[in-house]
């Protein structure tokens, strides 16, 4: 019986590793250091194709605006000119 007693602290940590296990792992952890936040990955996308489609459509539908504005003027009408035969696709269907 006394070799029992001797091996009884032995015996225990052999049959019951999962405590043993985490009080090692309570005495080796430590606090958070890495902040959890929210990714800003779909906002970035967001406004750089924003941004991306802006160039690609705005700034150029801009230039046309403009130089039909500044350089063509504005649109007038007039009577049609004496003798003239309207073309087949000229005719209100």
């Amino acid at each position: 019986m006394v070799l029992f007693s001797k091996f009884r602290p032995l015996l225990q940590t052999v049959l019951k590793p999962a405590e043993q296990l985490q009080t090692i792992v309570k005495r080796w952890s430590s606090e958070r250091r890495m902040q959890m936040m929210i990714s800003e990955f779909h906002e970035r996308k967001f406004f750089d194709l924003f941004h991306y489609y802006f160039l690609i459509g705005l700034v150029p539908t801009f230039c046309v605006v403009f130089y039909a504005n500044v350089f063509v003027g504005q649109a007038t009408l007039a009577e049609i000119p004496e003798g003239y035969e309207p073309r087949h696709w000229e005719y209100y269907k």
